[in-house]
């Protein structure tokens, strides 16, 4: 069945909630019109689009505090077989902050037609929609989030992955889990990796990811491609190999695939 002519039922989302024990506030909360022409523009109006504008007025989803979500789009890159002791050693001289250590999980939808994965169900606009499992080091549970992300392929930048994303923290990933189900999306892909993040006055962040059977790598996030060159420079980064695609990208380079369930 295709999304992208389909609105979904607000009436029998309220019924779901309402059987699974979730309490709707008696005050809908309005939606700022930005906030969803964002999410329009990262997921077709459909069914995705508009469980997300709803849940957020319920109040049953929000923005994460990532501070990255004020900004409209991520930039990033990665570069790979990076060692990760020099390059933290590095990263404190220059008065980074370490702000995170986490264990990541994230499972990737689609329908089965994977209309979200081939551009020409999205007005040839690849777009993604996840859930991320964020466990701190040492900590038995951890922090659901949805990410919505759909690469700009219009922009200018000349280094970095230029893509437009929004992050919400989950109020219960078993129910939201359940409502990607109705609205015809089913679990298609997952990752796993362990991630340090550290941040440099919120114009530039760093994290050190390492997946099974992948080198180490550092991914880059910043405002622009001259803040980004300015610190793989300070880092001693610049002759390494250099990776502006997603994870998938990652994956193939390496020659291994990425978990699928269809």
């Amino acid at each position: 069945m295709s999304l992208k002519h389909l609105e979904i039922d607000h009436w029998e989302i309220l019924s779901f909630l309402n059987d699974n024990w979730v309490k709707i506030p008696n005050t809908i909360y309005s939606v700022q019109l930005d906030q969803k022409k964002r999410i329009e523009n990262i997921i077709w109006k459909s069914e995705i689009s508009d469980l997300i504008i709803l849940l957020i007025s319920y109040g049953l989803i929000k923005l994460s505090n990532n501070p990255w979500n004020e900004f409209e789009k991520e930039k990033e890159i990665k570069i790979l077989e990076i060692d990760s002791k020099k390059v933290q050693e590095k990263l404190l001289v220059l008065w980074a902050q370490k702000i995170f250590e986490w264990r990541i999980i994230d499972t990737y939808f689609d329908t089965k037609d994977k209309e979200l994965k081939k551009w020409v169900f999205n007005w040839w606009d690849k777009s993604s929609i996840r859930i991320r499992y964020k466990t701190p080091k040492w900590k038995e549970s951890g922090t659901y989030y949805c990410t919505i992300k759909k690469r700009d392929k219009q922009s200018k930048e000349n280094l970095l992955r230029d893509c437009y994303e929004e992050e919400f923290e989950i109020f219960d990933p078993i129910v939201f889990y359940e409502l990607l189900l109705k609205i015809w999306l089913q679990k298609y892909k997952l990752k796993v990796k362990n991630r340090v993040g550290y941040v440099l006055n919120w114009d530039i962040k760093f994290d050190i990811d390492d997946y099974e059977n992948i080198p180490e790598l550092l991914e880059i996030e910043a405002k622009n491609s001259e803040i980004a060159q300015e610190y793989i420079k300070k880092l001693g980064l610049e002759n390494k190999q250099m990776l502006n695609w997603g994870s998938s990208s990652l994956f193939k380079y390496y020659w291994l695939k990425m978990k699928k369930f269809f």
